[in-house]
């Protein structure tokens, strides 16, 4: 299983049912609170009651989960896949191999004649579809009024909830904001290769910029990636509108300067280290008996 998603913790408990080993991608990742991220820590946490072999990220995860008394020996620290898929769209970009929008890369063309930023914010978490969206945006948008040499780009959500909370707001009237559909994959990895820095309450992108070396204000008042908060790299702004507004304000009048190599959450070999396990598992019947009674032991 991947993530912390419902249909990852579905998929693990009809595993559970059917006596079937699972492991966990993505294990250990916690905020300590259940309503947020909401539902994904219930999720995450009913995984990693279900998992036989857990594969944690980074070392805090690692932690999390040996606090919740999880085996060690049933834990393994890769990195996260997010990040060899980053790597290896960043390598076919370099050789010419992907094709990105144009209009996208028109604007970034323009960017760099009129603009001095360009910053990419996303906001979707359904624990912030109260006020805490409504506020994110505010800030942005005053942002951009004070900042008009920063080109804010914003691919939205289509949940009904954002897309109230854009209308409430209304950005269309800023020039130097362009709203958007979500982009493809490629799309998005363009994107970040070329922004100074990114706000965003996403967990993915939050580590995909980080391992890009782009500063990040992450736009929740909890989160499960406090290694790059402790690093640095990054800051948890919260969501009420005067905090988000200073964290914006300092970020844009602070020297841009990016890490080429940041490996917090892995140096893309995360695939190669899974594999590698379940080879060793299913050549060796001893380790894949032994994790089956495992999870049977722990089933009971």
């Amino acid at each position: 299983m991947q993530g912390d998603t419902t249909t990852a913790m579905a998929a693990a408990l009809s595993a559970f049912y059917q006596r079937i080993p699972v492991a966990h991608l993505e294990a250990g990742l916690r905020t300590n609170s259940v309503e947020s991220p909401f539902p994904e820590e219930f999720n995450r946490r009913t995984i990693s009651t279900l998992a036989s072999i857990h594969f944690a990220p980074t070392s805090l995860s690692v932690g999390n989960l040996l606090a919740e008394r999880v085996d060690r020996s049933a834990i393994i620290l890769t990195g996260n896949t997010v990040v060899d898929a980053l790597f290896e769209m960043r390598e076919k970009f370099k050789r010419n191999e992907l094709t990105v929008d144009p209009r996208l890369k028109e604007l970034v063309a323009q960017r760099k004649i009129r603009f001095e930023q360009l910053v990419i914010v996303t906001a979707h978490r359904r624990e912030s579809f109260a006020t805490g969206i409504i506020n994110i945006l505010s800030a942005v948008k005053k942002l951009a009024q004070e900042r008009a040499d920063i080109l804010f780009f914003y691919p939205y959500h289509p949940n009904p909830a954002v897309l109230k909370a854009l209308e409430q707001v209304d950005l269309t009237q800023n020039e130097n904001i362009v709203l958007c559909k979500p982009l493809s994959y490629a799309n998005l990895v363009y994107l970040l290769l070329e922004a100074d820095w990114v706000a965003t309450d996403s967990g993915g992108i939050c580590e995909e910029a980080i391992s890009l070396g782009k500063p990040v204000l992450i736009l929740r008042n909890e989160t499960e990636r406090m290694e790059a908060v402790w690093s640095g790299i990054a800051k948890l702004t919260g969501t009420d509108y005067e905090e988000l507004l200073n964290h914006m304000r300092m970020q844009a009048h602070a020297t841009q300067t990016n890490i080429k190599n940041n490996t917090i959450y892995g140096d893309g070999t995360a695939c190669a280290k899974i594999v590698a396990v379940f080879q060793e598992l299913f050549e060796n019947k001893n380790s894949l008996s032994h994790c089956i009674t495992q999870y049977k032991q722990a089933s009971i």
